[in-house]
Order: structure tokens, then C-alpha cells, then sequence
């Protein structure tokens, strides 16, 4: 009977145990900040968005010294450079390489959902100008070529490129209310809403929390090449468009004088954020 007894306790054990390996709460997490060694992948790797190669180069820099004079003490410390892009979304989570992408949350959330958890900071403007000596196009992987041969010309023979932020605006995802929203009875019959919620929970996964969104960019490049009629006439219709890889943004051509074109581009795009990690509360 003894012998029987301990049998079920030691059933019984495992079942409890083994049932409480999925008995963590949402409740029971906090984000925090990465460490520099949490951090240190950022510095560069393959992309999963397909954006190439992201590291320390020319367009790092110059996109960090516009942010940095831009923002002031507002700059995000121990924050990701993603290229300009506009894909990636607050609430992203991701792996702690950054490599791969597991749950956008405007997949998941409702648009009202979506401006209940996002903090939208207020539009700021940015008078700071950088002027910048590198391959403006292949830098920035602007596909000129094929749009219009004299332009093509015309900035393979350019000298000198100022480039200046439009505007820039800090978006913050509010965890305490995306934690809400995951927990309530709704999201426990959603089964999306509770698969991101276990990611959440997970401790290498990364989560994208704050972003800083570029309300538009212009550039004014001077060129030794001198601006013919045709292509002025073209430059002034304003007919003249150049996609930024594979971003959705595009880049429009503009006429200055017979030595100077301006790029503008009016579409919001991201260059830094900053992740969180979740840690299991004591």
C-alpha cells in the first residue's frame, strides 16, 4: 500500500511540475534595458529584411551626427541602426540577434490597440546641416541609373552633398499597456495576441520599443557637370524619382541652379531604435 502511495505522489509530482512548465504570466515580467554585451549585436550582420550588410560606414555616421544634433540629450543610448527603412514597427520582436523577425504587432493589434499602446512624440524641427563627401546614390542605395542618363552623369561628377532632417519625432511603445492588452480576457480566445505574448516571455527575444521617425530628408548636391536644358526642363516637372532600395521610399530630383540639384523625399522612414529585453520579476 506504501509502495503504491509513493508511486501516485511521485505522479502526481511530475504531472504538477510538468504542468507548471507553461504557468508564467505576463504579469510576472519587466522590460529592461540591454546590456553593452546585449548590444554588441548591432554592430553589423545580414539582414533579415534584406537590407544588406548594416555597420559602421560613411551613411552610419552621417545619419548618427544629424540624430545626435538633432535630438541633443534625447539621443537613444545603446540603440540599432536599421538603414533608412520603413517596415520595421514598434512591437517588433525579434531574436537577439536581430536576425529574425517572429511578430509585428500591427499584425495583431486593431488600429485603436495600435494608438493605445504607442506614445506618438511631438514633431520636432532640425535646422542642423551635414555636409557629407562620399557616393551620395550608392550610399544610400538610391537607383539613379536608368532614371535619366544626364542625371546620372550629373552625380557621378558631384563634389559636394549638404544633407538635412525635414523633422523627427520619438515614438515610444508603452509596455504597461501593451502588457493590458495582451492579459485581458479578449487576448486569452486570441490566438496571435497569446503567441506573442509567450515571445514576449522568453528571455533572448528582443523587443523594438522605441523608434525615431524622420518626418522627410533633403539634400543639395553641387556637381561639376553642368545642367542641360532637357534635363532642367524634367528637374522643374518634377517627373524625376528614384526608389531607395527596397524601402517603398522614394527620392524626388529638384532644380537649383546649373551646378545644383535638390533631393527631397516627404516619406516617414526610421534610422535608430532601441530594444528591450524581458526579465521574469523576483
Amino acid at each position: 500500500m506504501k509502495k503504491h502511495l509513493k508511486i501516485g505522489f511521485i505522479l502526481m509530482l511530475i504531472v504538477c511540475v510538468g504542468s507548471c512548465s507553461g504557468c508564467d504570466k505576463l504579469e510576472d515580467f519587466n522590460f529592461i534595458e540591454l546590456t553593452e554585451e546585449d548590444a554588441a549585436g548591432f554592430e553589423a550582420y545580414q539582414d533579415s529584411q534584406e537590407f544588406g550588410i548594416l555597420g559602421k560606414g560613411a551613411t552610419w555616421k552621417m545619419w548618427k551626427d544629424l540624430h545626435k544634433e538633432c535630438m541633443k540629450n534625447k539621443w537613444l543610448s545603446r540603440n540599432r541602426y536599421f538603414g533608412i527603412s520603413n517596415t520595421l514597427k514598434l512591437g517588433t520582436i525579434t531574436d537577439k540577434k536581430f536576425k529574425e523577425v517572429y511578430n509585428t504587432l500591427d499584425d495583431i493589434l486593431s488600429e485603436d490597440e495600435m494608438k493605445y499602446v504607442i506614445d506618438e512624440g511631438a514633431a520636432q524641427p532640425c535646422d542642423y546641416i551635414r555636409k557629407v563627401s562620399f557616393d551620395f546614390d550608392s550610399e544610400f542605395n538610391i537607383e539613379i541609373k536608368g532614371q535619366n542618363q544626364e542625371l546620372s552623369i550629373f552625380m557621378d561628377n558631384a563634389k559636394n552633398t549638404n544633407v538635412q532632417i525635414n523633422g523627427w519625432q520619438q515614438q515610444n511603445l508603452n509596455t504597461d499597456r501593451l502588457i493590458q492588452i495582451m492579459t485581458s480576457n479578449d487576448a486569452k480566445n486570441d490566438a496571435n495576441k497569446k503567441l506573442y505574448a509567450t515571445r514576449l516571455m522568453q528571455k533572448n527575444n528582443r523587443l523594438l520599443s522605441t523608434v525615431v521617425k524622420i518626418n522627410g530628408f533633403t539634400s543639395v548636391i553641387q556637381s561639376t557637370k553642368k545642367i542641360s536644358s532637357d534635363l532642367k526642363l524634367e528637374l522643374e516637372k518634377g517627373t524625376i524619382k528614384a526608389p531607395i532600395g527596397n524601402t517603398g521610399i522614394d527620392v524626388s530630383f529638384k532644380y537649383v541652379d546649373s551646378l545644383t540639384i535638390k533631393t527631397e523625399t516627404d516619406t516617414d522612414f526610421y534610422v535608430f531604435g532601441r530594444y528591450l529585453k524581458t526579465r521574469k520579476r523576483n
